[in-house]
């Protein structure tokens, strides 16, 4: 039996769009913009991702408190692919990691300053450890 030749186009578009995207590491801690110097308390992480609801009204990300330290956070960066990035959160500041590409300027006058996707895209500023 010949399986006709459009099936096997389907099979193969299926196949692709099964197929996972490697996800990105990126070991370049991202921290808070601008340090209070506070040495106590907690901090805030927000995370940017492309996230569409069922009921179709977008939410802006909440804020979430976590004791001063580094950790990971893995969450869907552009066309779904995971990204894989390291934070700082520091006493009483927020870090903002921006995987939409909307929240910090794309093209910043400091080049040295953010952390980047492969693609070049800013996904936040560059951890400054005290």
């Amino acid at each position: 039996m010949r399986i006709p030749r459009i099936l096997w186009i389907i099979a193969l578009l299926l196949a692709q769009g099964c197929a996972s995207l490697p996800q990105v590491v990126l070991e370049e801690p991202i921290g808070p913009r601008d340090l209070t110097g506070s040495k106590s308390g907690a901090g805030t992480l927000v995370v940017y991702t492309r996230f569409e609801p069922m009921n179709g009204d977008p939410e802006s990300p909440v804020p979430l408190a976590l004791p001063a330290g580094r950790y990971r956070v893995l969450a869907d960066g552009p066309m779904y692919q995971p990204v894989s990035v390291l934070v700082v959160i520091q006493p009483k500041d927020q870090t903002i990691v921006d995987l939409t590409g909307e929240v910090f300027p794309q093209r910043p006058a400091s080049v040295g300053d953010w952390v980047r996707l492969p693609s070049g895209a800013v996904v936040g500023p560059r951890a400054r450890v005290e």
